[in-house]
Formats: structure tokens, C-alpha cells, sequence
């Protein structure tokens, strides 16, 4: 049997406008992922009107799917309507 252990865990602490930055501009899958948990886990207006931005200009359906996936645990009349729009996306994997 495989057992993994995490030696340690990575918060970040950064300013609003440096997460959105990194939700719409990084270069790497994994920290637009990391910004769309941190939107994510917000649940305020704002923080719903960045995932749904960022649902609409989002290339990557990995990312996608993952802001897809936090606009419907956040809720509320915005996530819904972004999420509405969303099915036309033309990955099936993006719809789930």
C-alpha cells in the first residue's frame, strides 16, 4: 500500500485585485485554479461577478469546470445566470 503524506499546506495571503489578476492572467493552470478556489469560498457579490467573468473568457476547460464548479457552490442570482450561460460551452466537461 502507498501511503502520501503532506509535509505542510500553502496559504497565501494577497489583495483582492491580486487574485483577480491571477484568476484572469496566469500564464499556469494551476494558479487560476487556486484563484477560483479563493472566489470560490467567498460567496460575496464581487467575488461572483469575478468567477462569472471568468467563466465566460476562460480558454482551458480544466480551469472551466473548476469556476463552473465554484459559481455553483457559491450561489445566488449571478452564479445562476452565469452558469445558464455556460452550457453553451463547447466542452461537455465544462457542462457538468
Amino acid at each position: 500500500m502507498l501511503r502520501r503524506t503532506s509535509l505542510s499546506s500553502i496559504t497565501e495571503t494577497k489583495g483582492r485585485d491580486w487574485w483577480k489578476t491571477q484568476l484572469t492572467s496566469a500564464k499556469a493552470i494551476y494558479p487560476r485554479i487556486l484563484a477560483t478556489k479563493h472566489f470560490a469560498k467567498g460567496k460575496t457579490p464581487a467575488d461572483r461577478e469575478a468567477l462569472a467573468s471568468a467563466l465566460k473568457a476562460e480558454k482551458f476547460w480544466g480551469v472551466a469546470a473548476e469556476v463552473a464548479a465554484g459559481l455553483a457552490d457559491s450561489g445566488g442570482d449571478t452564479a445562476r445566470d452565469a452558469l445558464i450561460e455556460g452550457i453553451a460551452s463547447e466542452n461537455p466537461k465544462v457542462r457538468r
